[in-house]
């Protein structure tokens, strides 16, 4: 609380800030509005989960960050929401801070609720961001981009307000396949890759699982999902039970591939918000590999069928490079791009609060003293946040 109330001036908890901009408004808290989500859930395609009150908690509690929920009024009538973080680089392993200075976050933001407004919003709650970075001694501002079903992702007009406010833009790609289509036709849609390698699987009686409690998370999917990162050399996020037990609505759905012997070959997640499925955690075990069994097809299909039975009507293949620039990132673009979706483009955007600093002190002062700059950093960062 007593951080808060260095960011919160007002009492209340509560922030207001008019502007001759068409009589607009901010309101942000650091507490979810009581009809939070549901004005995500009226908004429809331009929400995403990452706006919600559940990832509000979630991020709070695992990153030690402060999220803060923003409204954009105009009279009484919403114009736009956005939840960001005030985020600190954060050890989930040491569960300690790293860095100094704060960033700003925010993901599948902001989210347009009223379409007439949308630019004179964007342009005011940017406007209000900025200041906020600035007087929290912010190193950037993060935005992961628009929901990926927005109308906005790629305006031309909401790409020249972020400019104008300092951002650089990047573009990012991501395939939306289409779940409204029956069985049948879903399969039809498929590329002839992808169908061999289902039928492939269901020859060799691979099984799909799906992940039923938290026990079964951390024993069949976290391990495997873990050991095979590491195989791979990729970093793999410390277990938490905190996601699991936040999930009241039950967001998140975890499956599993399996051969009879009950060895595990793969790994994959998604979560549903507003009728679209997103997957996340998708690996494949070091003996399916060996085995040359692809496993993760059938584990996309059969977690497709279940997100239509969950009432979805787009799955959301969560990204790809729109200019690949490894051999591994051209392969993970032609895999999500056999599952019949529409490729779509949209834009991430950041903006350097500290170019100064960093150009002239940080980046000189880390090549003057490497390999102790670290060390050092570390040291500081440690008595300060202790």
């Amino acid at each position: 609380m007593a951080e808060n109330a260095k960011i919160i001036t007002l009492p209340s908890q509560v922030k207001t800030k008019k502007s001759h901009l068409d009589s607009m408004r901010l309101i942000a808290q650091s507490t979810p509005f009581e009809d939070w989500d549901e004005i995500l859930y009226r908004a429809g395609g331009e929400a995403g989960l990452c706006q919600s009150s559940y990832w509000g908690r979630v991020i709070k509690k695992m990153d030690k960050s402060i999220p803060f929920f923003i409204k954009v009024m105009r009279s009484n009538e919403i114009t736009a929401c956005c939840l960001i973080f005030k985020m600190f680089a954060y050890s989930r392993e040491k569960r300690r801070r790293t860095s100094l200075f704060p960033y700003i976050e925010i993901h599948n933001g902001p989210v347009i609720i009223c379409n007439r407004y949308a630019v004179p919003s964007i342009d005011f709650l940017l406007s209000w961001i900025v200041g906020f970075a600035k007087k929290n001694f912010a190193e950037s501002i993060n935005f992961g981009g628009f929901s990926p079903q927005s109308i906005f992702i790629s305006s031309g007009e909401v790409i020249d307000t972020f400019k104008r406010h300092g951002f650089i833009s990047r573009r990012w790609g991501t395939f939306l396949t289409d779940l409204s289509l029956d069985e049948d036709a879903l399969f039809r849609s498929l590329r002839h890759s992808a169908r061999k390698n289902i039928k492939k699987c269901k020859e060799e009686n691979i099984l799909v699982k799906k992940i039923n409690n938290i026990d079964e998370y951390y024993e069949m999917f976290y391990k495997t999902y873990k050991a095979s990162e590491e195989y791979y050399g990729r970093k793999c996020n410390p277990f938490s039970k905190i996601p699991y037990e936040e999930d009241k609505n039950k967001y998140y759905h975890y499956f599993i591939a399996q051969q009879i012997n009950g060895s595990i070959l793969a790994t994959i997640g998604m979560y549903v918000f507003n009728r679209v499925a997103t997957e996340i955690m998708s690996t494949l075990a070091p003996s399916a590999l060996k085995q040359k069994i692809p496993a993760q097809d059938i584990l996309h299909w059969e977690m497709m069928l279940e997100a239509k039975r969950l009432g979805c009507l787009k799955f959301d293949l969560a990204g790809v490079n729109p200019n690949p620039q490894t051999s591994k990132e051209a392969g993970i673009r032609r895999f999500k791009g056999k599952w019949g979706g529409d490729y779509i483009e949209y834009y991430t955007f950041k903006k350097d609060m500290n170019p100064f600093y960093i150009r002239d002190i940080a980046i000189p002062l880390k090549k003057t003293f490497s390999p102790f700059y670290k060390k050092i950093r570390e040291l500081i960062v440690f008595m300060i946040c202790h």
